[in-house]
């Protein structure tokens, strides 16, 4: 039962014969070795691959040596690795096959030999960009977004501005952005003020560094401004025309789409657009500028006005002309036509329904000699609403 307090300890013999005093040996000195043990253990190590891994491991005990061994398969199983004998091991060139292995040293002395405990190699891969952020063009008042993708392992994304062309800062979430710690950058709302700024981001890795990405250009095209304007009456009688013509700056190459009580009228492409008693209603028209930029302008109501008055044209003519008499939305009721020559026969009659203030009745007498023929118009009770001359040449 040997303790290492009995180190040095010295032992002689001494042998009694002949009298009381003894002959004593020559000393023996007592070295109490110590028995093997871990003084540092190896720690685990995160590197990112190419790079290299070094563990370490020390020893106490007398006549130490090592031994580096590695498992494959979480610590069941250990085998040595040729020639790594001393405290500390180098693993140069890490590749990702490496990750999850286990090294341990086994620790030889003159008194017995022990393991060290296993430390693990985690092996990551530097994060590298598979998508740039791309340029983005907008009109202004529209939402943009610049976005990355990238490859290993991320530990956090955060988007960077330029506003010179040169130094960047770093962006925080706001009214105008958001995302700015994703993959995903989001601008709501660009204003010409940010025309030419650049957006870049920065992307880092748990133990593998940051990388940033290309910078990528924000063109904000401005919008243009639109007026419409009502050359015209904005209340209409038969046979009278107003115009909306659209006024736009700056001047340029626009295309127009015109509706008329919030539906598209198809084919009218231009700049202005007629209406009369039959395409009364509320109108409003977009433009689109070259770079895609919209713009809706104000609305402007066209609407009738209230006559007494029986409307027959063209007249004179040649027996086929339009009538129209105003006629109050809770009075749609049908007519009846009456023409009458100067003797007083009646050379033509038709009725007709009545849906709107100022519906057409066609009316198409055939071949009458040329001369004054009355129009007398009726409701479908007999009722005379009004009466005209035709002047038929």
């Amino acid at each position: 039962a040997l303790t290492s307090s009995m180190n040095g300890y010295k032992f002689r013999l001494v042998v009694f014969s002949c009298g009381p005093n003894g002959i004593a040996s020559e000393v023996a000195t007592l070295s109490v070795l110590p028995v093997v043990s871990v003084s540092l253990q190896p720690a685990n190590v995160t590197v990112c691959t190419g790079n290299s891994a070094t563990f370490a491991v020390a020893g106490a005990g007398a006549g130490v040596t090592y031994q580096w061994q590695v498992s494959s398969d979480n610590g069941a199983a250990y085998t040595n690795l040729p020639g790594e004998t001393n405290a500390t091991l180098s693993i140069n060139t890490v590749t990702m096959a490496q990750n999850g292995f286990i090294y341990r040293a086994v620790i030889n002395s003159t008194c017995g030999n022990t393991n060290s405990t296993g430390a693990a190699l985690q092996v990551n891969v530097p994060v590298a960009l598979s998508q740039q952020p791309a340029d983005v063009a907008g009109c202004e008042g529209l939402q943009v977004s610049y976005s990355v993708a990238s490859t290993g392992v991320v530990s956090s994304y955060l988007w960077q501005i330029s506003t010179n062309g040169s130094a960047y800062s770093n962006l925080s979430n706001s009214a105008i952005y958001s995302g700015v710690n994703t993959a995903v950058l989001q601008i709501s709302g660009i204003i010409t003020s940010m025309n030419g700024y650049r957006y870049r981001a920065v992307v880092a890795g748990p133990s593998c560094g940051e990388i940033s990405s290309t910078n990528a250009l924000l063109t904000v095209y401005p919008k243009p401004v639109i007026t419409l304007q009502l050359q015209g009456s904005a209340n209409l009688l038969p046979g009278a025309r107003s115009t909306i013509t659209a006024n736009v700056s700056p001047a340029g190459s626009y295309t127009y789409q015109w509706y008329r009580n919030g539906i598209l009228l198809p084919n009218v492409t231009t700049a202005s657009v007629s209406v009369d008693v039959d395409n009364t209603g509320e109108y409003k028209v977009t433009i689109t500028d070259p770079t895609k930029c919209s713009v809706i302008s104000n609305l402007i109501q066209t609407g009738f006005a209230v006559s007494d008055y029986v409307f027959i044209y063209p007249n004179p003519n040649k027996g086929i002309f339009q009538v129209r008499l105003f006629s109050s939305i809770n009075d749609f009721k049908a007519r009846v036509i009456f023409i009458y020559d100067s003797k007083g026969a009646m050379v033509y009659r038709k009725s007709y329904a009545v849906t709107g203030a100022y519906d057409r009745m066609d009316v198409r007498t055939g071949k009458l000699a040329a001369g004054i023929y009355m129009l007398d118009l009726r409701d479908a009770t007999g009722k005379r609403l009004a009466t005209g001359k035709v002047l038929i040449d």
